[in-house]
């Protein structure tokens, strides 16, 4: 199933946004970006790790998995293809992953990829974890933006400059090329702390599906809840928050972006107590399908109908644990005043 073609703003002429929109699409077929000399496509397909079939098999149920999703959402599904993830040496994932490069794992829609770091010895449901989280983010909603400005260093007034980039990216907006240009603006991505937040609770959601349907991944102890309770005491942790335990290794590993998943709860919980016809996973879906429609009406909607007019563009700024903090505790006191009121 191919991808659906992307929507690009932008102020240059319909015949350039077309060729651009092919070009997204080529890149998608491909696996990585058309900006790559030969030589880096050299280095990226004979250096990759093959994939085994676990690897394969996580892929396939990672895809089927979010095509089911996009189906219920009446959206178009499109597939995450073998080439469309590279799981690579560590020196490698770092140039991939640009300012990513702190994770292990990464999709980067300028390659239209996903790039797992290959760090040798791993569980086999550590691979699972990153390969369908980065999925849910690839398959998310996506936009892209060209631009076309004077060039203000050239002596001729002819002369002009394209910038091009991604805009939108699941609930994720970067800044407009255009403000940018104009006003001078440094460039900026708000909505990060959300988008992350929806990716790992539809993780949450899926991950279990996933490893029920697979054939070669063990079933447990990995998702066993009897187990996670009894462990979760020794590392002062919610059951819930644990994603896998491994008794073997005497460890554990955790969903990822707590703080910010925090907030999301919050304005779950207080939608919920605004509005009794809804039920959690109810409200829940609705923030689902905003990341892979784009339409994040209905849920900005819902949250100013909570914290008041303005309120959704707080969330903006959450882009780490700090900001996380900063917001819940602002979104806390306008709860608290409306309660108190």
């Amino acid at each position: 199933m191919e991808k659906p073609e992307i929507f690009i703003h932008g102020n240059v002429d319909e015949e350039e946004k077309k060729e651009e929109a092919l070009n997204i699409k080529e890149v998608y077929e491909k696996g990585y970006s058309s900006n790559l000399s030969q030589k880096e496509i050299d280095k990226l397909l004979h250096t990759e790790k093959p994939k085994t079939p676990i690897d394969l098999e996580i892929i396939n149920l990672s895809n089927t998995l979010t095509n089911e999703l996009l189906t219920k959402y009446g959206l178009k599904p499109f597939d995450l293809k073998e080439n469309n993830v590279h799981i690579i040496d560590t020196k490698l994932y770092k140039k991939f992953a640009g300012d990513l490069e702190n994770t292990d794992a990464c999709y980067q829609a300028s390659h239209q990829a996903i790039f797992v770091e290959d760090i040798g010895e791993e569980p086999i449901t550590e691979r699972v974890g990153k390969i369908l989280h980065e999925t849910i983010h690839f398959k998310g909603f996506q936009s892209y933006q060209i631009f076309e400005f004077q060039d203000k260093k050239s002596k001729n007034p002819n002369d002009s400059l394209v910038y091009q980039g991604p805009f939108r990216a699941g609930l994720k907006v970067s800044s407009s090329l255009r403000k940018m240009e104009e006003n001078d603006e440094p460039f900026s991505v708000r909505f990060k702390g959300l988008n992350e937040a929806v990716v790992v609770e539809l993780e949450r959601k899926l991950l279990p599906d996933l490893i029920t349907r697979a054939e070669n991944i063990p079933k447990e102890p990995y998702l066993d809840f009897e187990e996670k309770t009894r462990v979760a005491p020794f590392y002062n942790i919610d059951p819930s928050e644990i994603e896998f335990v491994f008794p073997s290794e005497g460890s554990i590993s955790t969903y990822a972006y707590p703080d910010e998943r925090e907030v999301l709860s919050l304005l779950v919980e207080s939608i919920l107590q605004d509005d009794s016809s809804l039920n959690r996973d109810e409200v829940m879906d609705k923030f689902f399908r905003a990341h892979f429609s784009g339409n994040i009406l209905e849920i900005a909607r819902l949250i100013e109908k909570s914290f008041g007019k303005g309120s959704f563009r707080i969330l903006a700024d959450m882009n780490d644990y700090k900001s996380s903090e900063k917001v819940k505790e602002i979104l806390m006191g306008i709860r608290s005043t409306k309660n108190s009121g």
